[in-house]
């Protein structure tokens, strides 16, 4: 990574939300861990990519680093998005590259479980007993990744091999760590970090989709924009031009070393066997079912933490309500009903529009 790229980034993201009209409010930032951490967090837009590791690196003080589509590395884009610490979902190290920089803590990194942005946000299927959470996306509906939960489970297993190691086979230890290329002198933060799954909600409001002056550029310099991609111009524009509140909700972290106490688990992690990155080791079942089960607690977490605003209320209303009986005054009766409800028992998170007196809803 270069590290004047990335300050330069901070710099011009810092310029940007001044020159924009977005207002971002962070929330329970004091809930972030002290370790190597993988922050997964909801998908919406592009400028994501950049402007989430700026204010996390802000909050914390540890460089970021986050996965971005390989379609954006290309070109000038993908030399720069590789100087500030981005990596593309194609690398073929991938995996390795995060799981050494989390053992290290050298960089905490950013994860779009969704896979996708996601604008529509139908991604709760309340008849999936097994799987609830379904993404829509160009290649047909799918479960949110578990990649997060994988990369996390892999870093602490590794991270509790080489400890064992040390004690029992130091050439075995040697080994693992000349594998990720870690200093076999400096093990010290190895030893004394934790890792962690935090997740992170971003909530927009309000998201209003219109011509734009980037829209108009875009239309104006780029040939045959399909119409997706015109859509998101017209409503990133929009968000940042005309004003739009940003809520950046961190939720309880997740500690992955609890995941680490089966006996199966323990079993491969004392093994004198040799174990290279991508081998398949007895334990390899077991270990995916705990990255399906982290996959669900980190997107309940996520949804969760949605800041309720007054588009949610009505677009709630209006799916229940038939068309052809929709009162302009009745609509805002209902809303206003609505925004009566003690949400704080319901464990709901507000947007702060939500939480004076509504009385203008009438």
């Amino acid at each position: 990574m270069n590290r004047y790229a990335y300050r330069t980034t901070g710099y011009a993201v810092k310029a940007l939300t001044w020159l924009s009209n977005a207002n971002i409010r962070i929330h329970h930032e004091e809930k972030i861990p002290d370790g190597s951490i993988i922050y997964a967090i909801n998908h919406f837009t592009r400028i994501e990519t950049v402007f989430i590791p700026y204010h996390i690196r802000r909050i914390t003080g540890k460089d970021i680093w986050s996965l971005a589509d390989a379609g954006l590395f290309e070109g000038v884009l993908g030399s720069y998005l590789n100087e500030v610490g981005a990596l593309s979902t194609k690398n073929p190290d991938r995996d390795k590259l995060i799981v050494r920089s989390l053992l290290t803590g050298e960089a905490s990194w950013i994860i779009f479980p969704e896979g996708w942005m996601v604008k529509n946000k139908k991604i709760y299927d309340k008849n999936g007993k097994k799987q609830p959470f379904v993404v829509a996306s160009p290649e047909g509906r799918h479960a949110p990744h578990t990649g997060a939960a994988t990369l996390a489970l892999r870093t602490e297993f590794y991270r509790e091999r080489i400890k064992q190691m040390i004690k029992k086979d130091p050439a075995e230890a040697r080994r693992i760590l000349e594998l990720f290329k870690i200093d076999t002198t400096d093990t010290g933060s190895l030893f004394n970090l934790e890792t962690y799954i935090v997740p992170v909600n971003l909530t927009y409001y309000p998201i209003r989709a219109k011509e734009n002056i980037l829209s108009r550029m875009a239309e104006k310099f780029f040939n045959n924009l399909s119409e997706r991609m015109v859509e998101e111009i017209m409503t990133e524009g929009s968000m940042l031009l005309s004003g739009v509140d940003v809520d950046l909700c961190f939720g309880n972290p997740i500690k992955v070393s609890q995941y680490m106490k089966s006996r199966a688990v323990k079993s491969d992690i004392e093994s004198h066997q040799p174990i290279n990155f991508d081998d398949q080791i007895p334990s390899r079942s077991m270990l995916k079912t705990s990255a399906m089960n982290i996959m669900h607690r980190y997107m309940s977490s996520i949804y969760r933490m949605t800041a309720v605003n007054h588009d949610h209320l009505f677009a709630s209303l209006l799916k229940y309500i038939p068309y052809y009986e929709i009162d302009e005054d009745d609509l805002r009766r209902r809303a206003f009903i609505a925004t009566t409800i003690d949400f704080q028992k319901k464990d709901v998170f507000l947007h702060d529009m939500l939480r004076g007196n509504q009385i203008n809803l009438l």
